[in-house]
């Protein structure tokens, strides 16, 4: 299971290596100037939200928790950087997704890989794409806000706020695999049970694209990169994945 989640993890390293090839550069752009738009701003939001928060609560305090105010900065912190760099995240990828469909595409033929058989137009598949971006955000919200109340209950707050973590490392893996998989027609959920069967090997990769998101300058590339790295994991370990059948009708 651990040589898995090191597997993963390295294919989100090695969409770096993809995403400045020659032949992929051009469709790297516009992706590449939405995260730097978003991340910026995303990121001052962070600290003054998380600054104002921590105030709030360090003056809610009765005089006798004063001592939690120590624990407030770590928790808060692993707390709202999973969420809100998710959310900064899905929405780079709302703007970027007909754009890094194509990246998925292209980058499928540069690794050997069947290009994508779509008859779908220009239009429709930008509705396709922000359509799919849309279904990933709500299953996320819908598994997400829940942890989000039970941090504020005493005594399993932290508990909820490292279940969010997972949950946002899940869905990265997810949401940057949705793109090659979605180029040959599977659905988001029928996707989710082929993914499922290699749950650590997604959670792997999901949780290094979240490492490298923390990392400043390079967050600038994650989305990019991440989609290479995506597509190269798929076409390599396609075969592990689709032992057995998935619900046609899902």
């Amino acid at each position: 299971m651990a040589a898995a989640a090191v597997r993963g993890a390295r294919y989100a390293l090695a969409g770096f290596r993809l995403v400045f090839t020659p032949r992929l550069r051009k469709f790297v752009v516009i992706p590449l100037l939405v995260n730097i738009a978003l991340f910026v701003g995303g990121s001052i939001l962070l600290i003054n939200w998380i600054d104002q928060l921590s105030q709030a609560l360090v003056e809610w305090l009765p005089d006798w928790l004063d001592w939690l105010s120590y624990l407030l900065w770590p928790l808060l912190l692993l707390l709202f950087v999973g969420l809100v760099l998710f959310g900064f995240s899905a929405l780079a990828n709302l703007i970027g997704a007909p754009f890094n469909g194509v990246l998925a595409d292209r980058c499928a033929t540069l690794l050997g890989g069947a290009p994508s058989a779509t008859t779908r137009s220009p239009w429709a598949e930008v509705v396709t794409a922000l359509t799919g971006e849309l279904q990933k955000l709500a299953y996320y919200l819908i598994r997400a806000l829940p942890l989000v109340l039970l941090t504020l209950i005493p005594g399993i707050g932290l508990l909820a706020s490292f279940g969010l973590l997972l949950l946002t490392t899940w869905m990265l893996g997810l949401g940057y695999l949705d793109y090659p998989l979605g180029n040959y027609g599977l659905a988001f959920k029928q996707q989710r049970q082929l993914l499922a069967r290699r749950r650590m090997l997604v959670l792997g990769f999901g949780a290094m694209v979240f490492v490298l998101t923390l990392i400043p300058l390079i967050n600038f590339v994650v989305m990019p990169a991440a989609v290479c790295g995506a597509t190269q994991l798929w076409l390599s370990e396609q075969s592990e994945f689709v032992t057995g059948s998935i619900d046609p009708a899902a």
